[in-house]
């Protein structure tokens, strides 16, 4: 592309990633499927990052390579900017205590879980390019699912028991973990991607983690980063001041 960008495919899901040209040869981290690959730029677009030298940054997520803007690399200011935008961003997510969420989630049953998720896919969504963001109907199916399964346990539980009954309550039930599962790993990525982190860095959200702890590990790296991070020094949190900055 002539502006200094190139479009990388993921080998894992095909997705095809819009990245600036200082990041060819380097591991980057797919949107889409969270998995780390080589990004290679087509010749005519390799020559370019060849005859420059990114630039640097201190905050979250910081690496050589960073997005640039349309007029040229990053410099200075931009790179305040992109810093204040990922300080933006994890204090606009930090909502409250790991282990506050989980007593909620356990006294509700789950419920509050749905109203979680959708809270914190509001913020990350803000930051998110339009194909990349995480589908509001499918946390509306998520918080829907939060009341329906303990609706009808209820219902179960008072009525006579049938194994119609028992099969359809279990179900909502599976539904309703799985789907905070692959939520969970949707804002992992989605995270680790506009951190521009890979394995090995102290803002990569784990995998692991994620699969094990799903929305408490989410909320715990959250917290663990924005306690790292100076507040944004416009003092608004939550996508407000630099939306767009770190779409690619």
């Amino acid at each position: 592309m002539s502006d200094g960008k190139f479009r990388a495919a993921c080998p894992h899901c095909g997705y095809q990633s819009l990245l600036d040209v200082v990041m060819s040869g380097q591991q980057v981290c797919c949107f889409m499927c969270g998995q780390t690959f080589k990004a290679v730029a087509p010749p005519t677009v390799q020559g370019v990052r060849d005859s420059v030298s990114p630039g640097k940054g201190d905050g979250v997520g910081t690496r050589e390579a960073r997005p640039v803007g349309k007029e040229g690399w990053p410099g200075r200011a931009e790179q305040k900017a992109i810093d204040e935008a990922n300080a933006e961003m994890l204090w606009g997510m930090r909502h409250q205590s790991t282990l506050r969420l989980f007593v909620l989630s356990m006294i509700t049953l789950g419920i509050y879980v749905g109203h979680y998720i959708k809270r914190q896919t509001s913020v990350l969504n803000d930051y998110l390019d339009a194909s990349q963001r995480i589908s509001a109907g499918f946390v509306e199916v998520i918080l829907v699912l939060s009341y329906m399964r303990i609706i009808l346990s209820i219902v179960y539980i008072l009525c006579a028991p049938t194994l119609l009954g028992e099969f359809v309550s279990d179900l909502a039930d599976t539904t309703w973990t799985v789907l905070t599962l692959v939520w969970a790993f949707k804002a992992r990525n989605r995270m680790n991607g506009l951190l521009w982190t890979s394995p090995g860095d102290g803002a990569w959200f784990s995998g692991l983690g994620t699969f094990v702890f799903a929305h408490l590990y989410f909320n715990y790296k959250v917290n663990t980063l924005s306690e790292q991070t100076p507040p944004p020094s416009n003092g608004t949190v939550g996508g407000n001041g630099f939306r767009g900055i770190l779409r690619t």
